[in-house]
């Protein structure tokens, strides 16, 4: 079933960035864009461990930067 995000992150079928109000669903405990063509192959979730270059993860809320921690 599909909901809105509430926080912005990543698909972890795709590796697309997920945002706030975009329709996502859980596979798993993972999150997923709810239209992702990507999710529905076997084996194709990304390693919820490896960043992309340049991509630093919030000691807070464990988010890929930027986060809504930095606003306050």
């Amino acid at each position: 079933m599909a909901f809105p995000a509430n926080f912005p992150g990543r698909c972890t079928a795709c590796g697309e960035s997920i945002e706030p109000g975009d329709l996502i669903r859980s596979e798993g405990g993972r999150y997923v864009h709810e239209d992702c063509e990507r999710a529905a192959l076997p084996g194709a979730a990304l390693d919820p461990t490896e960043l992309r270059p340049g991509e630093v993860v919030c000691d807070v809320c464990f988010l890929v930067k930027p986060c809504e921690c930095e606003e306050t």
